[in-house]
Formats: structure tokens, C-alpha cells, sequence
């Protein structure tokens, strides 16, 4: 007797069976039963012409259901969006109308919050505010505030944005310079 792990099986060693015959396995009858097509084209009441086939099979719906209503399942996040009304403290969005390209605005927004993370895990490993740490927060902070901030749709625009044109431009120049003022003094004495 031959091994099993070699590829054979003690099966192998009865040679005596004879070969199954299944040729009546699927259809046992002789003949096959008539198919018969029904036709697919209705004619018109007055034999004219060919009109809209009915009862197909399975070709789809016969009736057309009502449209699905708000179920309140959306998060208003996904609503504002479809409008372009995200939030400018949301990293990964920019108004398409907003000042400067969008991928510079949602890249230094993130590159910001990444910035932040990175500080904080390194100030952390480091156990000190002072040096790197610092100058790390400081900047992602001010790369993450200006586009936060913005000039056209950012959070300024929607505190002041109907309130005149002066004051509009004004107190955006002003919050942007005092900002960029006091992130380079923070750098400075970090």
C-alpha cells in the first residue's frame, strides 16, 4: 500500500468499480418538452401596428415610487456643503470664491492643525514650552488662524461682512496685520 502524502490514497488500489453511467442524471425523459414563445408585440384594436409590449417578464417597477423625503438623517454638515456654506474652521474646506486658491487655503489650514499636533507631541516629549516647541505651536497657529480668518468668506467676513465697505476692509486689515504682529513677536521671544 502506497502513502497517502505521496499524491495517492488507498482508493487508488480498487480498480474493480465499474465507470457510473449519469447520462440520464439532468433529463430523464427522451423527449424534451415544447417551448412555446408568446408573442411579445400587442397589436392595436384595429390590427394597425405594433404597440408597447407588456408583461415581459421581469423588465423593472410597474408603478414609480414617490420620492424620498428628508428624513432628517443628512448632518447638517453634509447640507451646508452641498450649498458651499462650510465653516472656515473646518481644515479641509475653502469657499470657492475666497481670495487665493483653494489648495493653499485648505493647505495651510492643514498643514496648521498637523503643525499644532506635531508641537504638542513634541513639547510633550521634550517637557518644555521653550525653544522649538514653542516656535513650532506659534507658527502652525498663525498658519492655521490667517486662512481661519480670511479676507473674502472667511470668519471675519461673516462677523462684519454687511456692515459697510469701510469698516468691512478695514477691520480685516487690522486683524490681520495685529495678527501677523503678534505671531512674529511670539516666534521672536520663543
Amino acid at each position: 500500500m502506497r502513502s497517502r502524502f505521496f499524491g495517492a490514497s488507498s482508493y487508488d488500489d480498487d480498480e474493480d468499480e465499474d465507470e457510473l453511467d449519469l447520462s440520464g442524471f439532468v433529463t430523464s425523459s427522451e423527449t424534451q418538452p415544447v417551448i412555446v414563445e408568446r408573442s411579445r408585440v400587442k397589436k392595436t384594436e384595429g390590427g394597425e401596428g405594433p404597440t408597447e409590449a407588456s408583461n415581459m417578464g421581469n423588465a423593472g417597477p410597474r408603478t414609480v415610487p414617490p420620492p424620498m423625503s428628508n428624513m432628517a438623517y443628512a448632518p447638517n454638515f453634509v447640507n451646508s456643503a452641498a450649498n458651499n456654506q462650510g465653516s472656515p474652521w473646518n481644515p479641509v474646506w475653502a469657499h470657492d470664491n475666497s481670495l487665493g486658491p483653494n489648495a493653499l487655503i485648505v493647505g495651510s489650514k492643514c498643514l496648521g492643525v498637523m503643525g499644532l499636533a506635531a508641537g504638542t507631541a513634541y513639547a510633550a516629549g521634550k517637557r518644555s514650552l521653550k525653544g522649538m516647541p514653542a516656535k513650532v505651536l506659534v507658527g502652525s497657529s498663525a498658519l492655521y488662524l490667517h486662512p481661519v480668518l480670511g479676507w473674502n468668506h472667511g470668519q471675519l467676513d461673516k462677523l462684519v461682512g454687511n456692515r459697510g465697505v469701510i469698516l468691512n476692509y478695514s477691520s480685516k486689515v487690522v486683524a490681520q496685520a495685529a495678527g501677523a504682529f503678534i505671531f512674529y513677536k511670539l516666534i521672536k521671544r520663543a
